[in-house]
């Protein structure tokens, strides 16, 4: 991603701006530069974040957001006024660096976490190079291990006591594994096997992602062709609807962290409070985008020809905005499922038929472009919620013949 911005940068932004060319081509090269230059970073942080959800854990995500968000707004408010986009390019750069710090700490802790764990439970494994010391030493019962709710947990035993539990590591046993965790190294490039099972899985998300970027900037070149005003008004609204589109992308991520490890009579009620919360946080947002819109564009810009474009059609901003939580939510469902050739297959589709309307002269003008990009959003939600229904009869069925079998008396 960042050679592709480096060394082809200024094709691909000259193609986007069109007509606009000169200073802004030259602004959004230099923010592209600056953002590519911590791409790898942007990479490791997302990875390291998946790590920290799959093992239960949203408390350093958190921090993490936090903190970024800080680094951010201290870095605009510091570097902004002096270097305009280009400080609010080293600003964000700045927050995915710390960012990704954070959470490699973490996922750096945990491993070790687990290789304490493995040479504690091994008396046959020497001294690690922290000095591990045996019960003997200290004259104490010896340190075992139990299994709890799938997870490895430490117990410490004295002779007329019951075990007790000491501390709760959660990590996930997996018994199809003869891998040891000392014999995997913080940083290591995949053998074969696994690199095709990450190409098999990453490829098709890898897919997705482009997809929605590619849809995302058809309309961005779409806006070119009407004027200066209308390509800045879209370029703002587009920043609130991103913004607001990351309480989506929560839910999305949610799904995908706990949809797999709930059993399959439990499925039916997890999705059906993780709807209730699309369907709140969908409220809450479209509102909040509508009010920002159509009162508060003067904290946005100072221009008044793009404040009164981006009031007069905020309802149709707010209506994409309403519907984005229920999209995330559905198809962070089907990526719970790795139902990826539905996935990869819906995105070819709507992703054909995105740029035939944004090409089309539906979308000529400024109101049109964001009511084909509300079109958009419906038919995402149309193809996954209805894959998510069909996937949960399924699953009703496949229960009710269970129940069935189990209750059938064996002769």
């Amino acid at each position: 991603v960042s050679l592709v911005n480096f060394g082809m940068g200024r094709m691909i932004l000259g193609r986007m701006v069109g007509n606009a060319g000169g200073e802004i081509l030259e602004l959004a090269l230099r923010y592209a530069w600056i953002r590519a230059a911590v791409a790898p970073f942007c990479v490791v942080d997302f990875v390291a974040q998946s790590f920290c959800l799959t093992n239960l854990d949203t408390k350093t995500p958190a921090i993490a957001v936090v903190v970024a968000s800080l680094v951010n707004l201290v870095g605009d408010w510091i570097l902004s006024p002096r270097y305009g986009i280009q400080g609010a390019a080293v600003a964000t750069a700045m927050a995915t660096v710390s960012s990704c710090l954070i959470l490699l700490r973490k996922v750096k802790k945990t491993t070790q976490e687990w290789k304490d764990l493995q040479y504690s439970t091994e008396p046959s494994n020497p001294p690690s190079r922290r000095n591990f010391k045996t019960a003997a030493d200290n004259e104490e019962p010896p340190i075992q291990t139990q299994v709890v709710n799938g997870s490895i947990e430490i117990v410490e035993r004295t002779n007329n006591e019951k075990p007790k539990r000491k501390k709760n590591l959660k990590n996930k046993i997996n018994g199809a594994s003869s891998t040891k965790v000392e014999d995997v190294p913080f940083w290591s490039l995949p053998d074969r096997k696994s690199l095709v099972e990450l190409l098999g899985l990453a490829g098709p998300i890898f897919f997705v992602m482009m997809a929605k970027i590619c849809c995302y900037s058809a309309m961005t070149v779409r806006a070119t062709s009407f004027g200066i005003v209308p390509l800045a008004t879209h370029s703002i609204v587009s920043r609130v609807f991103f913004f607001f589109a990351c309480f989506g992308d929560s839910l999305s991520q949610a799904t995908q962290t706990f949809f797999p490890q709930v059993a399959k009579i439990e499925k039916t009620k997890l999705l059906k409070r993780l709807l209730l919360m699309s369907t709140f946080v969908g409220l809450m947002i479209s509102q909040a985008g509508n009010f920002i819109l159509s009162h508060l564009g003067g904290y946005l810009t100072k221009d008044a020809a793009i404040i009164q474009l981006m009031a007069k059609y905020s309802p149709y901003i707010s209506s994409a905005i309403l519907l984005h939580p229920f999209i995330m939510f559905a198809e962070g469902t089907v990526l719970a499922r790795r139902d990826l050739k539905y996935l990869v297959g819906m995105y070819i589709s709507t992703m054909i038929l995105h740029f035939s309307l944004v090409a089309s002269p539906l979308s000529q003008t400024f109101k049109g472009l964001w009511q084909v990009f509300f079109g958009f959003q419906a038919i995402r939600v149309v193809q996954f919620a209805g894959r998510v229904i069909w996937n949960t009869k399924q699953d009703a069925k496949e229960n009710a013949v269970s129940t069935t079998a189990a209750a059938v008396p064996s002769s």
